[in-house]
């Protein structure tokens, strides 16, 4: 009976010691630019804790005394180690992967590296299409790539669109 009394002293007493030991890191993701980075991947080094940064970059997370680094991950980004110190609140800058990549172009059906892609390929920069502040991608695009007919239906505002690519003609007869 008196060792159950003791043992059950010691733990109420080595309670907060043990729960002193794991403290809650917050923080915030941006990129170089200063933007937000959400959907971030902060991992505890050494243990199984994570957390994934929310719409605003923040993210929080409890760690134990055992963990020193904070490994923080994005998609399109350099993995981004943070040494924990005192502070409980931080604030990551991640960097763009540099990685060299080969041409890639992006067709109606999946991805080709451009040494593979036969055919024609054109391509327009953003500020080209933004350029007479267009109604729709489709008001962009006319004009602007040869092959590329695009016409209104209808002569009322708003009235729909038709594409045609490289003429009428096709070898089974459609458009």
């Amino acid at each position: 009976m008196r060792m159950k009394l003791w043992i059950s002293l010691a733990c109420l007493f080595l309670l907060p010691v043990v729960h002193g030991q794991v403290r809650k890191v917050t923080g915030t993701v941006r990129d170089e630019g200063g933007k937000v980075l959400s959907g971030a991947t902060v991992t505890a080094r050494g243990v199984a804790g994570r957390a994934v940064t929310d719409a605003g970059g923040r993210f929080s997370l409890e760690v134990g005394a055992a963990v020193k680094a904070l490994a923080v991950s994005h998609v399109g980004m350099a993995l981004e180690e943070v040494v924990l110190t005192e502070k409980v609140d931080y604030a990551i800058v991640m960097k763009p992967l540099a990685s060299t990549l080969s041409d890639v172009v992006v067709v109606g059906y999946g991805t080709v590296r451009k040494g593979d892609l036969t055919g024609a390929v054109q391509r327009i920069d953003r500020d080209e299409l933004l350029r007479n502040d267009p109604l729709n991608l489709q008001q962009s695009l006319q004009g602007k790539v040869a092959g590329v007919n695009i016409t209104q239906n209808d002569g009322a505002p708003g009235a729909g669109l038709s594409i045609r690519i490289r003429g009428s003609n096709s070898f089974l007869g459609g458009t």
